[in-house]
């Protein structure tokens, strides 16, 4: 069953996910003063302009940091993968650090400025 509040998002999770996910909200929360977080689709998502980042932690394995402009990031760090999707580019995070703190804000600052570019909502369909 998703979580159905960020507490329960975060509690739900095991230690080592836990602290991976909390460290990620961490640095996107601390890129933009302008940044909320809101759970939707049983994971946190993170908005600015609109929806631009969200923290998927499944079961078992890695907190993957996903993009949701993901093709529009020039993606100088190299990390960030399609996994077959359209839209969204993510990086597995193992461990607070691993990748390097500096190869994360590099693309959520990067993700910051295209969101903060960009003249659509994400996940609103467009009336006309």
């Amino acid at each position: 069953m998703p979580a159905r509040t960020l507490a329960e998002f975060y509690a739900s999770r095991s230690d080592a996910q836990r602290a991976t996910a909390e460290y990620l909200r961490d640095l996107i929360l601390g890129a933009h003063p302008g940044i909320t977080e809101k759970l939707r689709y049983g994971s946190p998502f993170f908005d600015l302009s609109n929806w631009f980042i969200y923290i998927s932690a499944p079961p078992g394995g890695a907190v993957d940091l996903c993009f949701l402009q993901g093709p529009q990031l020039t993606d100088p760090t190299g990390l960030l993968e399609a996994r077959g999707r359209k839209e969204v580019r993510s990086v597995a995070v193992h461990a607070p650090g691993t990748p390097s703190e500096e190869a994360l804000m590099t693309l959520i600052f990067e993700a910051v400025d295209v969101n903060l570019q960009s003249p659509t909502r994400i996940g609103v369909k467009k009336r006309g």
